[in-house]
């Protein structure tokens, strides 16, 4: 298996799901168009998988679906459709159970984090989070560990919790170093950190993080 295509075909699997979840658009969902385009992965995304793993053979078209699936709960989530991404968010982790495969057991906590976060579930999302983390260490998938951190340092300011935060950012800033070329990752760890030292007074680092 071809790991870097792989990866772009899940990519437009989540093009190819928000484009049907528009099909017949409501307000609702026109109002998050936007946002929702703009929270489709880049490509970049796709630089690094060659150093992960792919599924065993006898689990493979299992993963397929599952990712196909995810894909779709995503669209729902980026149209604002929290009801139903909650409801494809327990089915997912449900078979996420019975799944060895790390990489997409990351992206599944990481989903489930997100759809937790935004149900104002705090502590659901970071045990989520965490299970994520765990789940891409395991695997190698170094841009998902990145990701991982990077979640929970927006759990953390979430929950008021700057000093946690910014720790968060410094563990994803320890694995981007290993990351060369990862430019958009490498801005969404500049704006959290940045945001994270503003919440703790220290206005110079945070204007230096959030202009690199």
């Amino acid at each position: 298996m071809d790991l870097r295509a792989s990866c772009l075909d899940g990519q437009r699997d989540e093009v190819e799901a928000l484009l049907a979840t528009l099909a017949s658009p409501t307000p609702q969902t026109a109002a998050t168009l936007p946002d929702a385009v703009a929270a489709l992965p880049h490509p970049e995304a796709c630089r690094h998988v060659v150093d992960v793993a792919p599924p065993a053979s006898a689990e493979a078209a299992r993963v397929t679906t599952l990712r196909a699936r995810l894909a779709e709960a995503k669209a729902l989530l980026a149209t604002g459709q929290l009801g139903a991404a909650h409801e494809h968010a327990r089915a997912l982790l449900r078979e996420n159970e019975q799944l060895s495969y790390d990489p997409l057991r990351a992206a599944i906590f990481h989903f489930a984090a997100a759809v937790a976060h935004e149900r104002a579930e705090l502590v659901s999302a970071r045990e989520h989070a965490l299970a994520g983390l765990h789940a891409a260490e395991r695997a190698d998938d170094r841009p998902a560990v990145v990701q991982a951190w990077l979640q929970l340092a927006t759990l953390a300011a979430a929950r008021g919790a700057p000093a946690r935060a910014l720790e968060a950012c410094g563990h994803a800033e320890a694995v981007l170093t290993r990351l060369p070329g990862a430019v958009l990752i490498s801005a969404q760890h500049h704006n959290l950190r940045g945001i994270a030292l503003t919440a703790l007074g220290r206005y110079d680092e945070a204007e230096v993080a959030l202009t690199r």
